[in-house]
């Protein structure tokens, strides 16, 4: 969770686990700065959409994991080509913390 419902505030750090390519994992801090130059926490203008977006890249070569290019990213225009629209199926991949091994994250 990255919002502290009461406060309306996010948090100031989140922790990310990731698996490292020599074995184990490491868990690393991620400051969230939602304001200014540095920011790195961008959420929708509409306050009813409940999504945000924290750009982060990991050393590729220390760590084993896998992520989206931009080109498989859709557009604004590309919505409409999909036919994207409420309704549509969403799938999220994610880790849940009672899963996650000792020694590292077992997808």
């Amino acid at each position: 969770m990255l919002y502290q419902p009461k406060s309306k505030n996010f948090l100031d750090q989140i922790f990310i686990r990731l698996n490292r390519k020599d074995g184990g994992s490491e868990i690393g801090a991620v400051p969230l700065i939602t304001a200014g130059e540095k920011r790195n926490v961008f959420v929708h203008g509409d306050s009813s959409v409940d999504s945000a977006v924290i750009p982060f890249l990991p050393d590729q070569s220390q760590f084993d994991f896998k992520f989206l290019p931009d080109e498989l990213i859709t557009t604004k225009e590309g919505f409409g080509e999909l036919k994207i629209r409420e309704g549509s199926d969403v799938f999220l991949l994610v880790s849940f913390r009672r899963l996650s091994g000792r020694k590292g994250i077992i997808p």
